[in-house]
């Protein structure tokens, strides 16, 4: 897509949510809004390439291949595309480089349609180009170029044709300092895979050496003998290690100050004595009991203040008149005897009353 073609894609999906003389605070929520609808329909596509199958039409290997690379909805793309590539037919202009793709029905077809396609291929193999330009606007094989690869009898689409934003992993695209935890970054190419094997050996050693003594005078001769080795070996470096690339400790280098190369030395010298991180307490992982709340951390001047109560008797904040310390002997106010409203006699209620309440009763008077 050029940059126009992307302005204008935008400006027709922000057109559904949101209106041309809104305020910023609305844009805001109506483009949050957006984001959870598009993540939300991603999520459904996923799940609907896991829980249900895909058919396939021809059970050609190029298929196949499409059919556990790309997404449900791509690959119902790629089975039209496919269908239609049989309706052409191939003819060699020039052997494994240049091809001639006509449609089968050229004398039905509308005049302004074009029926003749060039198909240029390197010399690999690995890259099909069409003048159709369909797979340069969306990313996707065309059906010429489709025809051309079976022609070749190739067992899956070739790799410079598979966009990731079609496949299934499309979503597994993480930052610079991240990318090797992508999918598609196999162990030896990821910068921790040579860290992380010596670490999970190491371990494994020292459990072992932990069993007895011997196993522990075993251990510390070895790893002597091991430091002394490595030692001369560490001035070459490959620039993928851990601590090379992000700074943290550069001992094989002139950069590192000879107290650090001396602690580090001591200590692998004599790993037995744990005294040095003695004073190390360990993180706090538990959790609170109960379920976790959801509702956000307000600011002090959000939070809401209680009422302040005042006496009566001093007018001090935060005590009743009950309690108050000024009170003396001062009596209580007596309480009021109950009276029933409609007789007006005192010492009795409304339940108690033996006297009719309603005009119309022959008791009334």
């Amino acid at each position: 897509m050029t940059s126009t073609q992307r302005i204008e894609s935008s400006n027709h999906l922000l057109k559904g949510y949101v209106s041309p003389g809104c305020p910023m605070h609305l844009f805001l929520w109506k483009y949050e809004k957006l984001q959870f609808d598009r993540e939300s329909e991603e999520s459904f596509q996923e799940k609907r390439t896991t829980l249900s199958g895909v058919p396939l039409r021809l059970n050609i290997p190029i298929e196949r291949h499409a059919s556990k690379i790309y997404t449900r909805s791509m690959f119902e793309q790629f089975s039209e595309a496919l269908y239609k590539s049989f309706a052409h037919q191939v003819d060699v202009i020039e052997h494994r480089k240049v091809y001639k793709v006509t449609h089968l029905d050229a004398a039905a077809r509308e005049k302004w349609s074009k029926i003749v396609f060039i198909v240029n291929v390197d010399d690999e193999a690995r890259f099909f180009d069409c003048e159709c330009g369909t797979f340069e606007h969306s990313g996707m094989v065309c059906c010429h170029s489709l025809k051309v690869m079976i022609e070749f009898r190739l067992p899956k689409i070739p790799d410079k044709h598979v966009v990731k934003r079609w496949t299934r992993d499309a979503r597994d695209i993480l930052l610079d300092h991240l990318v090797r935890y992508q999918k598609d970054r196999g162990p030896p190419a990821s910068d921790t895979f040579r860290h992380s094997q010596m670490w999970i050996r190491a371990l494994e050693c020292v459990r072992l050496s932990d069993i007895n003594v011997k196993c522990y005078d075993v251990f510390m001769a070895m790893m002597k003998e091991v430091y002394a080795t490595l030692l001369p070996l560490s001035h070459d470096k490959d620039g993928m290690g851990l601590e090379e690339r992000d700074g943290v400790a550069k001992m094989a280098s002139g950069t590192a100050c000879s107290d650090t190369v001396e602690h580090v030395k001591a200590l692998v010298e004599d790993c037995g004595d744990q005294s040095y991180c003695s004073g190390i307490a360990a993180a706090n992982c538990k959790r609170a009991s109960g379920r976790p709340t959801t509702s956000r951390d307000k600011a002090p001047c959000e939070e809401k203040m209680k009422r302040s109560r005042f006496c009566k008797i001093c007018r001090k904040e935060g005590q009743k008149c009950t309690t108050c310390p000024d009170r003396s002997d001062i009596p209580k106010a007596p309480r009021k005897e109950p009276k029933f409203t409609k007789c007006g006699v005192i010492g009795h209620r409304r339940n108690v009353c033996g006297k009719p309440t309603d005009p119309f009763e022959p008791n009334f008077l």
